[in-house]
């Protein structure tokens, strides 16, 4: 099971569990027995820490075998590169619309 896997599980788990939850309740108002949901919602519960559990495991393993991230001059200068980009296209933005909204010249 890889890890991407292991997270989509967990989700849907716990998308699960608050269901439960929700039809739990809606006994309890009704006055039936909650016994059995109750006993089901501690087994999802108790499989999610089990995900949990492998997820940790996995991230483990995967860190291990490609060792410490370290951030090259590649990525520092893509990443300033992506800024410069985003400041550009506001001085354009600004450049087209020099006045701030609401704003307008009285000609």
């Amino acid at each position: 099971m890889g890890l991407d896997h292991v997270r989509s599980e967990m989700e849907r788990m716990r998308v699960r569990v608050g269901s439960q939850r929700k039809q739990i309740l809606q006994l309890q108002r009704a006055g039936i027995s909650t016994a059995a949901a109750e006993l089901l919602l501690q087994r999802m519960l108790a499989k999610i820490e089990g995900l949990c559990d492998e997820r940790d495991r996995l991230k483990k393993e995967e860190g291990a075998n490609e060792g410490a991230r370290a951030w090259g001059p590649e990525q520092v200068s893509t990443r300033l590169t992506a800024s410069a980009k985003r400041n550009a296209a506001l001085v354009r933005v600004n450049e087209r619309h020099p006045f701030p909204l609401g704003e307008q010249p009285l000609f």
